[in-house]
């Protein structure tokens, strides 16, 4: 598998991931409206390039196809994170993370905050180590649970801890 910046040819490719991993995975988590809805966006991201453009978007491919993306803003919001129904489990989540906060390190952001769905939730308390976890604390948003990834300024002594941030909404 490798990393690399999102080009304007990968938002089709992109917005069919999104759309099929919601269908596919976040069905487990959610009702079918809930799913519905969020998929809907899927139609919305093929008009968002200059947003995959604005943000520090990075895509992984691996067996000649884009198995996963992920995107952070400047200011250290993990924004999406997607990796194929069928490619989960293999790791490509936590290396588009990796990527994402080693950026986000390099732009001196202290922070990196993440708005996770239930079906996320796991994979981001499994990231980090127990010991740092605050509470969790559910936003009213029923889709998403609102977290910070804290962080050492010196990469090398880098401990990811949690802490509870506002819902922006």
């Amino acid at each position: 598998m490798r990393l690399r910046r999102y080009r304007t040819e990968d938002l089709p490719i992109l917005a069919r991931l999104f759309g099929e991993t919601v269908r596919q995975v976040n069905c487990r988590d959610y009702t079918l409206p809930q799913v519905e809805a969020w998929a809907a966006g899927e139609a919305d991201l093929l008009t968002r390039d200059s947003w995959f453009q604005r943000l520090y978007t990075l895509v992984a491919e691996a067996g000649g196809r884009i198995v996963g993306y992920g995107n952070v803003e400047d200011t250290g919001y993990l924004d999406h994170l997607f990796v194929r129904w069928d490619c989960q489990g293999q790791g490509i989540a936590a290396a588009l993370c990796d990527a994402l906060e080693a950026h986000c390190r390099e732009l001196g952001v202290d922070a990196v905050t993440v708005h996770a769905s239930k079906t996320a939730l796991p994979f981001f308390l499994g990231a980090l180590p127990r010991t740092g976890i605050d509470q969790l604390r559910s936003g009213e948003n029923p889709v998403t649970y609102t977290k910070g990834i804290g962080f050492s300024a010196d990469p090398l002594a880098f401990n990811p801890c949690w802490r509870t941030a506002p819902p922006p909404w």
